[in-house]
């Protein structure tokens, strides 16, 4: 819980895709070297440590799924959450498969949690809300019109300042101030 709280004021300082990039990097660290704890105090505070990365890092890309959208906002979040619930089904049966050795799950674990970073580190965006907040409106521009590009919508609608603005950017960007 606490992780949570540090994780959201990170994010909402510098960015929620930072954030995740800086504290998923440590949260793989210390997940592999829960391998090597020599002793059970040791082993401790190493899962101490993975439970302080992994809490806001879950939590702040969620943040941007669920940014990233106008309408579907509760179908984004029901979706994300069914892939989580996806993992965890996935954790339990590798554990059932591989229940012989823990550092072989723990390994395993890892390599997902890489592939995560790098998806996160070359696809995930920054959230629009977040940049356009922060005054970063050109950038929030660009991931709207990449956004529009991927769903083939119209990407003439996205404007700033005192020009006509359409209901979905409106709702998407102005109501984040």
């Amino acid at each position: 819980m606490f992780s949570t709280l540090y994780g959201g004021f990170l994010g909402d300082k510098y960015g929620r895709k930072f954030t995740s990039i800086i504290l998923i990097a440590p949260y793989l660290i210390v997940s592999v070297l829960t391998i090597y704890g020599p002793t059970i105090e040791c082993l401790l505070l190493l899962r101490f440590m993975t439970g302080l990365f992994q809490g806001p890092v879950f939590c702040l890309v969620y943040l941007i799924a669920v940014e990233s959208v106008n309408k579907h906002v509760s179908l984004t979040a029901y979706i994300a959450q069914f892939f989580y619930a996806v993992g965890e089904v996935m954790a339990g049966f590798m554990g059932y498969i591989f229940h012989h050795s823990w550092k072989l799950q723990v390994i395993l674990f890892s390599l997902v949690l890489l592939c995560f970073f790098l998806l996160t580190l070359f696809l995930l965006p920054e959230s629009p809300r977040w940049l356009y907040c922060e005054e970063r409106r050109d950038e929030a521009i660009k991931i709207l019109r990449w956004f529009a590009k991927l769903n083939h919508k119209n990407e003439e609608f996205i404007n700033f300042g005192d020009a006509p603005v359409s209901e979905d950017l409106h709702f998407l960007l102005l109501e984040a101030k």
